[in-house]
């Protein structure tokens, strides 16, 4: 047993230095790609951090720490709500639940860009989005984690809802 990343303490530092050295604050997810560098969705400090496999180092890979919800910009540099239940697909898309209040799930794609894949943010347990529907269009109640399928598709669990969902 030991300790890869974090010093025990909670806090908001580590960019640039090996993880053990590092400090975060909630992690509420970890996830692989297929080069094996290893993501971490910490929650309480908005951010996704990545520990590359090629020279262990942990960089921030989204989030600046801030909360925020922008589309379109690039994911290091643009504030994010808040990361959990983090997936990475086979082609390297960053899929997230962005902080359980907003009820959005997130992805960033090869390109680093930050976009909204599902989610419209409200509170609606009867949904008045018929099926089928938009995944934007759709109210999540408490999403909680994101998987990818083999074939790219994202699945999302929606936990209060009760249901797994695909984003299509």
């Amino acid at each position: 047993w030991a300790t890869f990343s974090g010093t025990g303490n909670c806090a908001d530092a580590g960019d640039g230095a090996m993880p053990q050295s590092a400090t975060t604050g909630a992690v509420d997810g970890i996830a692989f790609d297929a080069q094996g560098n290893l993501f971490l969705a910490d929650n309480d400090f908005a951010r996704i951090r990545k520990v590359h496999a090629s020279d262990g180092v942990m960089r921030n890979f989204a989030g600046l720490g801030n909360v925020g919800l922008p589309n379109g910009l690039v994911a290091a540099g643009t504030e994010i709500s808040g990361a959990q239940g983090i997936a990475v697909s086979p082609e390297g898309r960053v899929g997230y639940v962005e902080g359980p209040w907003t009820r959005k799930v997130r992805e960033v794609n090869s390109d680093g860009i930050l976009a909204t894949r599902a989610g419209d943010g409200e509170i609606s347990p009867s949904n008045s989005c018929a099926f089928p529907c938009s995944a934007l269009a759709y109210s999540l109640l408490s999403p909680y984690a994101t998987a990818w399928a083999p074939d790219g598709n994202l699945y999302v669990a929606d936990n209060l809802s009760h249901r797994v969902r695909k984003v299509v």
